[in-house]
């Protein structure tokens, strides 16, 4: 399951704006800074992505910190179906930085090779569907 570069991004920025705000797989909800549940609102399908809302509309109505959480009515995390194994692999890159190096020399090189041999060029549409002949 490929996000992207964009996603790639999303990633670093929910794991460094939003430590607070803990997911527990268990009972699928996040619970904020003051202990509340945001539980699944709503689910989205995109392409063959799935994505969770969460947000307790009760609870941050009272919230005496909503104004450091969120400037809408309400907060709300957006969390994809599977994104348990993007955090796996997060966390395998922070402790190993120097797999994706050896990925790089090992796997790459021979693709982009393959790839000059057959007078290919540089892709001009993003995304698998727009790519396929």
């Amino acid at each position: 399951m490929s996000r992207g570069r964009s996603a790639a991004r999303r990633l670093q920025a929910a794991i460094s704006t939003e430590p607070e705000f803990r997911y527990d797989p268990e009972a699928d909800c996040y619970v904020c800074p003051s202990g509340d549940r945001l539980d699944p609102y709503t689910r989205t399908r995109k392409d063959e992505h799935i994505a969770i809302r969460y947000t307790n509309m009760r609870a941050c109505q009272t919230c005496s910190s909503k104004p450091q959480c969120t400037s809408g009515s309400r907060r709300t995390i957006d969390r994809w179906e599977n994104e348990a194994v993007l955090e796996r692999m997060a966390e395998r890159l922070v402790a190993r930085p120097d797999i994706l190096d050896k990925r790089r020399e090992t796997v790459e090189h021979p693709f982009g090779s393959i790839k000059q041999w057959m007078n290919q060029g540089a892709f001009l549409m993003r995304g698998l569907a727009n790519v396929n002949a």
